[in-house]
């Protein structure tokens, strides 16, 4: 099965030239190596609502010259995620291992970002706001985000269409 995640904001994020986001997707408490991927800001701004901040599966830096319609708020393009193929099964526990120091309180993380999930051919647009996602907060600037039922979703999907 194909899996990727992307991060998005829900809320305006602000970002210096220190900041970073990394994101790798995680079975069974093991880190699925193709899946590692970090996003570099080398400049000070912020990115709107709706826009992508970070992703699975790749690395990039970020700097004045990858804006996309001259300087301005929100205007950063970040690339979106590359799929990885893992075997999944609907009993493995998968979960999105987030790193950052753009948001170090678990509370604001849960106001400020989305997740944007697929799992082969079902997508899952997560607002991490939602109550029914389990979000551990591991460290400061650290989560750990619950995909499991997400998996399950997909895996019923999966059924009904064959």
């Amino acid at each position: 099965m194909y899996v990727l995640a992307e991060l998005y904001c829900e809320n305006t994020v602000f970002f210096d030239d220190t900041s970073y986001l990394e994101m790798a997707l995680e079975r069974n408490g093991v880190p699925l190596e193709d899946t590692l991927g970090h996003d570099r800001f080398l400049f000070n701004g912020a990115a709107l609502p709706g826009r992508r901040v970070g992703a699975t599966g790749r690395a990039c830096h970020h700097g004045m010259n990858e804006l996309t319609s001259g300087i301005g708020l929100g205007n950063l393009d970040v690339p979106g995620a590359h799929a990885a193929s893992v075997g999944l099964d609907m009993s493995d526990d998968l979960k999105l291992r987030v790193k950052t120091n753009l948001i170090l309180d678990p509370g604001v993380f849960t106001k400020v970002f989305a997740l944007r999930l697929e799992l082969g051919d079902s997508w899952f647009d997560i607002p991490l706001s939602r109550p029914d996602v389990e979000i551990q907060w591991v460290g400061r600037g650290e989560y750990l985000v619950s995909l499991e039922r997400f998996v399950v979703e997909a895996f019923k999907r999966l059924r009904l269409h064959a």
